[in-house]
């Protein structure tokens, strides 16, 4: 490995060592949001999972089409 070589890797070990710190922190900040949310408002925790899940993705409709499908299917599935 050329001296070169040897700084590029201790260059990049070090901002993906950066990166993954702050990926840390960020995952942590969510954990204790949704704790102390839930702490407040008594809602299950599964529902805010998929609430924070479907507000990032924006896909509201996607969401409601899917679980009216799966709906149903199950309608569909155990009626006699």
């Amino acid at each position: 490995m050329t001296p070169e070589q040897k700084e590029l890797l201790t260059e990049t070990l070090k901002e993906i060592d950066a990166s993954l710190c702050r990926m840390e922190a960020e995952r942590d900040l969510i954990k204790n949001k949704k704790t102390d949310f839930l702490e407040e408002v008594d809602i299950p925790k599964k529902v805010l999972n998929r609430l924070i899940k479907t507000y990032h993705l924006g896909n509201l409709d996607e969401e409601v089409s899917q679980q009216n499908q799966v709906a149903e299917l199950y309608e569909l599935a155990v009626k006699e």
